[in-house]
C-alpha cells in the first residue's frame, strides 16, 4: 500500500516464523519513489516471550527503488533484470541483525508506512544462530 496505489493491502499480519534467527534477510523494493530517507515499510517481529522488535525501512537506506540498480546504503542488489518498460529493474536484499538471537520469533507483520512509495516484499529468509 502507498498513497500512489491505495488498492494494495496496508499490512500483512501473522506470517509464521517459528524459529530463532541471528539474521533476517529481506528481499524487497518499492515503487513510486519518495524522498530519500522516507519511512516506507516496517517489519514487526513478535518473540515467544511477548516482546517485539520493529525494523524500519527507509527509502535509499534499508530498501531501494525497483526502477533503479542503485543499492540502498544498508543493502545490496540481489536481482537485476528488465521489463518491457524499464531496464534495469532490481530487487535488493537487506540483512538485519537480530538483537535477541536466543529468542524464537513466533511471527512477523509487514506494515506500509502509508507514504507515496509502494513496498513489495518478495521473500524473507532467516539464518539460524
Amino acid at each position: 500500500y502507498g498513497t500512489s496505489r491505495d488498492y494494495f493491502p496496508r499490512q500483512v499480519t501473522g506470517v509464521e516464523v517459528g524459529q530463532k534467527a541471528r539474521y533476517l534477510y529481506f528481499l524487497h523494493a518499492y515503487g513510486w519513489d519518495p524522498k530519500a530517507g522516507t519511512h516506507v515499510l516496517s517489519y514487526v517481529l513478535h518473540y515467544e516471550d511477548g516482546s517485539q522488535a520493529e525494523i524500519i525501512c527507509r527509502a535509499g537506506e534499508e530498501i531501494g527503488s525497483w526502477w533503479s540498480n542503485r543499492a540502498p546504503k544498508q543493502g545490496k542488489i540481489a536481482l537485476e533484470a528488465s521489463n518491457p518498460v524499464r531496464k534495469p529493474i532490481a530487487l535488493n536484499c537487506y540483512r538485519w541483525t537480530n538483537p535477541a538471537p536466543e529468542k524464537t520469533i513466533v511471527r512477523l507483520d509487514m506494515r506500509s508506512a502509508l507514504s507515496s512509495a509502494v513496498p513489495a516484499v518478495v521473500a524473507i529468509t532467516a539464518e539460524a544462530p
